[in-house]
């Protein structure tokens, strides 16, 4: 039989390499930015004031809706759909290095 001999090491393109570090790390607050942004609020405002000293409502913020989804979903819930996302941010990557 033929030997197919690969290459001792293949290069991963730093840009890449960078984009999906990236995107992996702050992964979990572009969740909970797309979850506010549909309008999902599990949280209640919570009541505050203005500069002015009138009282207002004031939503959860990202770093409360991760904490939210951590202890609703575990910490592995957090990265839910990071997958797609990776896999996506690749083809990318590929389809316009290539084009």
């Amino acid at each position: 039989m033929n030997n197919i001999e690969l290459p001792a090491e293949v290069p991963i393109p730093t840009g890449l390499a960078l984009r999906l570090g990236a995107s992996f790390a702050f992964h979990p607050f572009e969740y909970s930015k797309v979850l506010i942004q549909l309008g999902h609020e599990p949280l209640a405002p919570r009541n505050t004031k203005t500069l002015l000293g009138r009282p207002a409502l004031a939503y959860p913020s990202v770093f409360q809706y991760c904490g939210h989804i951590r202890k609703r979903d575990g910490v592995l819930g957090m990265w839910r759909g990071v997958t797609p996302k990776m896999l996506s941010l690749a083809v990318q990557h590929l389809v316009g290095n290539k084009f």
